[in-house]
C-alpha cells in the first residue's frame, strides 16, 4: 500500500537565556516569600540556555549582587556586556521608592561599596529597557497603588505586570511573543 518515508528531525533545543534581578530587603520583605518561589520555579526548570540572577535593592544602580547580603558586586555596565540582545530580562520588584532614590545622582541610600550611585537609578533602567528586546518588570504590590508614585516612573520604562499568576502569564506571553505593553492603571482617585 505504498512506501513509508521517514522523516527525522533533531530534537528541539531551548536558546532561551534569562536574567533575572531581584528586589531584595525594606518594602520587599513582605514579598519575599512570593519572590522566593519565581526563583526556585526559574532556577530548578533547567530549560534556559543561560540562566543568571542578580539582586539589587529598591533600584538596580551602578553594580547588581551576585548574594542577597549584597557582596560580589556586578557592574551593570559588565552585565550589559555580557548580555546577548536577544536575552530576556525579567525584574521582580515594588518599584517603590523615594523619588530621589530613582531620579539624583547619589540618590541611592544604601552605599554598599563605599560610594554613592554616579548615575540615577532611572538612567539605569532606561539602559537596560534598551539593552534588552524583551525585558518586563514584575510587581507585587495591587496595580491599583501604581499611579502617582515611583511604581508609574518604572512602569513608563519598562513593560510591568502584576506579580499574580495572571500577570506572570501576560510576562511570559510577552517576552516570547512581543506585542503591545501593558497599559498603565489611572488613579481612581
Amino acid at each position: 500500500a505504498g512506501d513509508l518515508e521517514l522523516v527525522f528531525q533533531p530534537p528541539k533545543r531551548n536558546r532561551l537565556k534569562l536574567t533575572l534581578l531581584m528586589d531584595v530587603g525594606g518594602s520587599m520583605d513582605p514579598h519575599s516569600q512570593l519572590a522566593e518561589r519565581l526563583f526556585t520555579a526559574a532556577s530548578r526548570t533547567g530549560r534556559f540556555a543561560r540562566f543568571r540572577h542578580y539582586y539589587f535593592h529598591n533600584c538596580v544602580y551602578d553594580q547588581v549582587y551576585e548574594d542577597a547580603r549584597f557582596r560580589d558586586g556586578l557592574a551593570v555596565a559588565d552585565l550589559l556586556a555580557t548580555s546577548d540582545r536577544e536575552e530576556r530580562l525579567v525584574i521582580v520588584g515594588d518599584a517603590l521608592m523615594h523619588p530621589a532614590e530613582l531620579t539624583s545622582v547619589g540618590g541611592s541610600i544604601y552605599y554598599y561599596d563605599g560610594g554613592y550611585n554616579r548615575t540615577p537609578g532611572i538612567e539605569w533602567l532606561k539602559r537596560l529597557a534598551e539593552h534588552y528586546r524583551h525585558s518586563a518588570w514584575l510587581n507585587p504590590e495591587p496595580s491599583r497603588y501604581w499611579p502617582r508614585t515611583t511604581i508609574e516612573m518604572v512602569a513608563r520604562i519598562m513593560p510591568m505586570w502584576p506579580l499574580t499568576l495572571d500577570g506572570l502569564d501576560g510576562a511570559v506571553r510577552y517576552l516570547v511573543r512581543g506585542g503591545a505593553r501593558p497599559e498603565l492603571p489611572r488613579a481612581s482617585w
